[in-house]
This record gives structure tokens, sequence and C-alpha cells, in this order.
């Protein structure tokens, strides 16, 4: 039965393990966020075309971005968990987004700080006195966000929808892919804005997309299967070694 108030009598000690790993790759995401990174060489300086266009207010703020990559694969899971009436479930579905949405923020801030690519709006940010962000092009962290959390959406209604398992239909698959289209929009406003080139947003949609989607097959049975979108059997907890009383 899901009971929210429960969750603590259906922790084991893996999905302390796998929250406590998912915690740590977050804060060490943010520490990275605030390090200063490699500052790649810009030929011709002010006179590089590539690098000389105007500070826009960015379309969809980055608070904005953060709270719907978190807020609606998290609301789905709920859902879902509500309709299969398992604590169980929302308790590991969310540790494996949680997990997923910690990799990426990880991954992407250390690959901007490797990469030291400058922004297309480089000089108008130097010139406005944020220097640290103008180096940050490459991935776009809206793309791999956005994207990580969509996908994570999508792979969910695919397994819950049976998409791909012989019972789908071309509705369904359209419903699954809805997040992806969201996130897509997302990630082209970032070229609009001048904040990232058109291969900074694909590497962040590729980084973001991939992680969820590996974060999702190590938990879920099947996107293929009639066990499609059910994560491993809740069979004798109690009896389980790693479980916490």
């Amino acid at each position: 039965m899901f009971n929210p108030s429960n969750i603590k009598q259906q922790l084991t000690k893996t999905h302390l393990i796998e929250f406590i790993t998912a915690t740590i790759l977050f804060v060490v995401g943010m520490i990275l966020e605030e390090l200063p990174g490699y500052h790649m060489e810009i030929p011709l300086e002010r006179n590089n075309a590539m690098v000389l266009y105007k500070n826009l207010n960015s379309t969809v703020p980055s608070i904005l971005c953060l709270i719907i990559s978190i807020s609606l694969p998290i609301v789905v899971i709920f859902l879902f968990a509500k309709k299969r009436s398992s604590t169980y479930y929302f308790i590991s579905v969310f540790i494996v987004f949680f997990f997923s949405f910690s990799m990426n923020i990880f991954l992407t801030n250390a690959i901007k700080l490797f990469a030291g690519r400058p922004r297309p709006n480089f000089y108008a940010m130097v010139d406005a006195g944020n220097m640290r962000d103008a180096y940050k092009s490459f991935p776009s962290g809206h793309s791999s966000m956005m994207f990580n959390g969509m996908m994570f959406i999508s792979l969910l209604l695919c397994g819950e929808l049976h998409v791909f398992n012989g019972n789908g239909s071309l509705l369904t698959l359209l419903l699954s892919l809805l997040p992806l289209v969201m996130a897509g929009i997302v990630a082209v406003t970032r070229t609009r804005d001048y904040f990232h080139n058109f291969d900074d947003i694909l590497a962040g949609s590729i980084i973001g997309s991939i992680i969820s989607l590996l974060s999702y097959i190590t938990k879920f049975k099947s996107l293929w299967g009639q066990n499609a979108g059910e994560i491993e059997e809740e069979v004798n907890l109690e009896f389980d070694n790693n479980y916490v009383v």
C-alpha cells in the first residue's frame, strides 16, 4: 500500500547507499559550478564575430529550468507509485531519478570546467563583470538538465503505457515524446539568447539523455516486454538482509 508516511519502513541499506552516493555527486557537482576552469583562447579576440553577441536575459531562467526538471519527474513518479499502491516503487524510482539528476549535474559542470569554451556573448558577459560564466559554453547546462529530467519522464511513460511491447499506439508514443519536445524548446532558447552554440546544446542534450537512459535501465525490468515499466519485485522485504528496521 502506498503511504508516504511509511517511507522509513520501506528503506533498505541499498537505498541508503544509493541515496548517499547521489547526494555526494550532487554536492560535488554544485561545488564545481563555483570553481574556475580552463580558458580557451579566442582568435582575433574582440574582432571575432562569434563571441560578440549581446547579453540577453534567459528566456527560461536557470531556476525555472531547475524546478521543471526536478518537480515534473517527481510528480510522475508519485502518481505511478500511487497507482501501484507501492511506497517501495516511489522510493526506488525517486532514488534512481535523483542519481540521474546528480550525475548529470556533476558531469556537465566537470566538462564545462575542462572545456573552457567562450560563450557567443562572451565579451558582453565579461564587460558585465561575469568572466567566470563567460567560459562555460560547452556543454549547455540548461539542455542537459532539461533532457535529463524530461527523458526520465518519457521513459516512465513508455514503460507505463507499454509503447514498445506491441500494445502501444502512435498516440501513446506521441504522449511519451511530449516531454522531450519541451526539453528541445528550452534547449533552442539557449541559442536564441546567445548563451550557447548549437553544438553546445546538442552535447548537453545527449549527455542528459544518456545518463537518464542508463539510470532507468539499471532499475527497471524492460521497456519492451510485458513487464515494461516495472521494477524489481517487492518480495519478502522483511527478510532481506538489506532491510532497514
